[in-house]
């Protein structure tokens, strides 16, 4: 049995013996493929989901910065919404298939 997580994703999905974590198309969210399949859709953390207070942990000054000008704030919390994703998507695969 193998495991592969945050692995690019091909079209059709082949028949396997493990387990498989895919980014879905325009979204950080994931759904993991068991060989029937598991969607963690609520277990997925959406990007309107990260807030001032875990930005401010990574950028103590954030409401100081002018996001008219600098996009800076909506990259981090679009790279924290798909961190935290493949970490979710991860640590269910482990947990239901170790």
């Amino acid at each position: 049995m193998a495991g592969a997580i945050h692995w690019f994703a091909g079209h059709p999905a082949e028949p396997l013996n493990g387990v498989c974590g895919q980014r879905l198309a325009d979204d950080p969210g994931y759904s993991v493929s068991t060989g029937t399949g598991a969607c963690l859709g609520e277990l997925r953390l959406r990007i309107e989901e990260i807030d001032e207070h875990l930005l401010t942990l990574f950028v103590p000054r954030a409401a100081e910065v002018d996001q008219d000008k600098d996009s800076g704030l909506a990259s981090l919390a679009r790279i924290l919404t798909e961190t935290i994703n493949v970490h979710t998507a991860a640590t269910f695969a482990l947990e239901k298939h170790p």
